[in-house]
């Protein structure tokens, strides 16, 4: 199959490990942003009903926090997909993202409903593994008892991991880790614990299992955890009234049952959840509904698609896109403002952020 596939390239990016896994079995033709230097394919800008007469069986989107999102996607004359992350953080600019496509994925089973009041053509597909990242550095000593990386601005997950580490040996859990380091990290610890920030099945979960390392997640009925894996056979699972210090030290006084339950979980991800079986799934799920093109923009007016865009656009690193199409597209005054709104909103939402009352008023007090 040939794609059309488009991310925001990085190589630490859920992208990447999506492009390293269709590329076993399929033709990919990058579009998006450069990373550092050019890469064949076309740039973030493209109109892609200008190239469309090329010869591709799917467009393939993968979200992430770059600049790209090229127009004419509903345009396309063959099935356009997208798979939606860090939904929690910013759900209103994805639901409008999702109009876009014929198919949407999204890894947050909790929010089904919610997209397909926007796009009926909506499947969950939870995160994953890369087993050439995200490895088990057999013979390392286990220097740590409790492993963690990632953000801890999270007040109650900041706190959790600061009064484990009076009690445990952490890993500087602070400090940014590239992916190698990462699975290092976890390898050299005897549990991984995991907490997302809003009670989210997160990339932790399958990054620390394919570590072979002991995962302690927090229990959810809501995530699809108990969908995946069981507790006790695949991962140690734990809740709000579960004493967390009380449950750390039966595994670390029992060495059989940790490593037993982390090699069952850790053999599961590698045989059910690596990239390439969410590769398989898309398309799986895209042959057996017929390459459908049903995207709800495929039917809207040429105002309607206009503004949709804009609401795409609407966050701050898209912002050029948005003055772009903005000064390009022929519409109504009317819709123009209406554009220049969410400009503006854009614009101020972002001053708001970097603190600019703070700016303003400290710029008085000087002046004075």
């Amino acid at each position: 199959m040939n794609i059309l596939f488009c991310y925001g390239y990085h190589p630490i990016t859920t992208g990447f490990y999506f492009e390293k896994a269709f590329s076993v079995d399929h033709q990919l033709t990058y579009c998006g942003p450069p990373y550092k230097f050019e890469r064949p394919g076309f740039s973030k800008n493209v109109d892609l009903s200008e190239i469309d007469g090329k010869k591709w069986d799917l467009f393939l989107y993968i979200d992430a926090y770059h600049s790209g999102f090229p127009l004419a996607i509903e345009k396309l004359s063959f099935p356009t997909a997208c798979y939606l992350i860090d939904i929690p953080y910013n759900l209103k600019q994805r639901l409008f993202v999702a109009s876009f496509f014929d198919y949407v994925f999204i890894p947050h089973k909790e929010y089904l409903e919610t997209f397909r009041q926007v796009n009926k053509n909506v499947f969950w597909l939870p995160f994953a593994c890369d087993p050439e990242v995200h490895r088990c550095h057999k013979g390392v000593e286990k220097i740590y008892e409790i492993g963690f990386v990632g953000g801890v601005k999270d007040e109650k997950r900041g706190k959790i991991l600061e009064n484990l580490s009076k009690y445990f040996k952490l890993n500087d859990f602070r400090r940014f880790y590239e992916p190698n380091k990462m699975a290092l990290v976890y390898s050299q610890s005897k549990i991984v614990f995991n907490m997302g920030r809003r009670g989210e099945l997160n990339m932790r979960l399958f990054e620390a299992l394919s570590c072979s390392t002991l995962l302690l997640t927090e229990r959810s009925q809501k995530n699809g955890l108990n969908e995946l894996f069981k507790d006790g056979d695949h991962l140690v699972e734990y809740g709000p009234k579960d004493n967390l210090r009380e449950i750390i030290k039966y595994y670390l006084s029992n060495d059989e049952e940790r490593e037993r339950i982390a090699e069952v979980g850790h053999k599961l991800v590698l045989e059910k959840h690596t990239y390439w079986h969410r590769a398989q799934t898309i398309l799986g799920i895209i042959k057996e509904t017929g390459y459908k093109q049903s995207a709800p923009m495929r039917s809207k007016s040429k105002v309607q698609v206009f503004l949709g865009y804009e609401k795409v656009y609407s966050q701050y690193i898209m912002v050029d896109s948005a003055c772009e199409l903005f000064a390009y597209t022929i519409v109504s005054p009317i819709y123009k403002l209406t554009s220049l709104y969410y400009i503006l909103k854009t614009i101020l939402k972002r001053l708001r952020q970097m603190g600019w009352r703070t700016l303003f008023i400290r710029g008085e007090k000087i002046n004075k």
